[in-house]
């Protein structure tokens, strides 16, 4: 895995050199890592620039020694963190992620954080999910709990990128932008 991850995020890198400053990164694992959000951000045509720096599979100690290239170079100004499903039942899980909230607090104190749960499969997902939102202060960290069972997947993502599409925006909407984002 090691070896294929610094491929990915050497990508990752090099993509960044053309990504705008002060815009939108998801980080998550294989759930967010196969979500179509560049399809819905573009049926939807959200304002907003949204990068999303998610690799199946991913750790919470690993998205905390890539942390730089997967989310710090490009600056953003929201970071959505879904992280936890391949790891969660660890001892460290939670520290880790800690950890990656206190280095994004460092290098852009400007940025909104939204943790994004995983889904209660067991005891220790629940457990974990609290942890998570023990590190939220609903101002500028900020929970979201969107993981629900769905009928197809197509009816999951759009229902998911509902509830997310609302933190993507940065101004007032119309109307017509309303009725868009109901459609969902």
């Amino acid at each position: 895995m090691e070896k294929s991850l610094q491929e990915k995020v050497k990508i990752i890198k090099y993509a960044n050199e053309i990504a705008l400053k002060n815009e939108i990164v998801i980080l998550g694992s294989t759930y967010m890592a196969n979500f179509p959000f560049y399809e819905l951000i573009n049926k939807y045509q959200l304002e907003n620039a949204v990068y999303n720096r998610s690799i199946e599979k991913l750790s919470i100690a690993h998205a905390e020694k890539f942390l730089k290239e997967l989310v710090i170079e490009i600056k953003p100004t929201k970071i959505f963190i879904a992280l936890g499903e391949v790891d969660y039942k660890l001892d460290t899980a939670t520290t880790s992620y800690n950890n990656i909230i206190r280095k994004i607090r460092s290098e852009l104190p400007y940025a909104t954080l939204y943790l994004i749960t995983i889904p209660c499969a067991d005891e220790k997902a629940s457990l974990f999910n609290q942890n998570i939102q023990n590190l939220c202060d609903g101002k500028k960290i900020i929970k979201i709990d969107f993981i629900k069972n769905y009928s197809t997947k197509n009816i999951e993502y759009k229902a998911k990128f509902k509830i997310l599409a609302r933190y993507f925006r940065n101004k007032n909407i119309s109307f017509s932008d309303a009725f868009k984002l109901a459609e969902i």
